[in-house]
């Protein structure tokens, strides 16, 4: 005979729970939190731009009002010579004169209004890499002009004459300077707005502007002429342009220069003990 089943009540809520409203009731304080988050946010933004403002006002009224566009090509090396001047001060020295050759030569095309910069080099290939030797090339004709970058050298040597020795013995330089008679090549001060670099992805690979015509050469193959003196701050650079006069005759000044040779060829520039 079936056992009999017994069943058992469920207990029951007095009273049912309303869960859609409490629901509603959270969204709500979360909904606030992130109000007043957004608040603050927006709050802080807006004094950390106020503040910004005033730093950049106060920082413009403090530099003077005339600013260089390329300021930030413009910042001199560190001097590598500090408080040297207190140690020389109360003694006499004298120091042999320096040879200085440009560190970088470049030519640009005289019909290139962008003045854009390119560099005719000597080199070979070695199972350790390329070479290239220290042979530059001067050039100026009505097509070419060229570039030179020099870095004045060493302490106390800043008073400087440019030289202009041009070889005349073509058997230790590849040369085709104009040698019947002398040749006229203008020397031109350009802007100084940091070393060219035209290789490197945020180098500058355009000549600096022309600032002033600094002298006129008389070029000759075995001749020799110079500029000078002037101030050459040491750690400073020098960009100058070697061209021909816009009238006259043809000018052909085409050379490879080394300063490994002895004496000195080319153009370069003599520094001498200012001190």
């Amino acid at each position: 005979m079936p056992q009999s089943q017994e069943y058992h009540i469920l207990p029951t809520f007095d009273e049912p729970q309303d869960w859609g409203t409490e629901n509603e009731t959270r969204n709500s304080m979360i909904f606030g939190v992130n109000k007043r988050l957004l608040y603050l946010s927006c709050i802080a933004a807006l004094c950390s731009s106020f503040l910004t403002i005033i730093v950049l006002a106060e920082s413009y009224l403090t530099f003077p009002a005339k600013r260089d566009a390329g300021a930030a090509h413009n910042l001199r090396h560190p001097s590598t010579y500090m408080n040297l001047d207190r140690v020389l001060g109360n003694v006499s020295y004298s120091f042999p004169d320096i040879t200085n050759f440009p560190a970088l030569v470049f030519q640009i095309r005289t019909s290139d209004s962008l003045r854009l910069i390119a560099e005719d080099v000597k080199g070979w290939r070695t199972p350790l890499g390329s070479v290239y030797p220290d042979n530059r090339r001067i050039v100026a004709s009505k097509e070419v002009s060229t570039i030179l970058q020099y870095r004045y050298r060493d302490y106390a040597m800043e008073r400087c004459t440019l030289i202009a020795n041009i070889p005349g013995d073509t058997k230790n330089v590849d040369s085709s300077v104009d040698s019947a008679s002398s040749t006229q090549v203008d020397v031109w001060l350009l802007e100084t707005s940091g070393a060219l670099r035209p290789y490197l992805r945020s180098g500058q690979t355009r000549a600096p502007r022309r600032r002033r015509l600094l002298t006129t050469m008389m070029l000759s193959a075995g001749g020799n002429d110079s500029y000078g003196e002037f101030d050459c701050p040491s750690g400073d650079l020098l960009n100058l342009e070697l061209s021909c006069p816009r009238v006259g005759r043809n000018c052909i000044v085409d050379f490879w220069q080394d300063q490994r040779l002895r004496p000195a060829q080319g153009i370069y520039i003599k520094q001498t003990f200012s001190g």
